[in-house]
């Protein structure tokens, strides 16, 4: 799964659906299928729009990460 912590729709017109459906946040386990929610900071911009969002999630990156690998009991790889 890739993190962006920056989206400019501007210049990567691609990911705004993918921001909009929320599969940007989305992570499918490869042993079971699962899809899992994904919570970690990002800053969205829309300058055609004149719009910026930081979304602030309650659930850390490190929390989320956490959190898989005691439900699902994978191990996550840290790059």
């Amino acid at each position: 799964m890739t993190v962006y912590r920056s989206i400019n729709v501007s210049e990567n017109p691609e990911y705004k659906d993918a921001v909009r459906s929320g599969s940007v946040f989305m992570w499918r386990c490869p042993e079971c299928g699962t899809p899992n929610l994904v919570c970690y900071e990002m800053l969205y911009h829309d300058p055609d729009r004149k719009m910026m969002l930081w979304l602030l999630p309650d659930e850390t990156l490190e929390e989320t990460v956490l959190r898989l690998e005691k439900e699902a009991r994978l191990k996550v790889k840290r790059a």
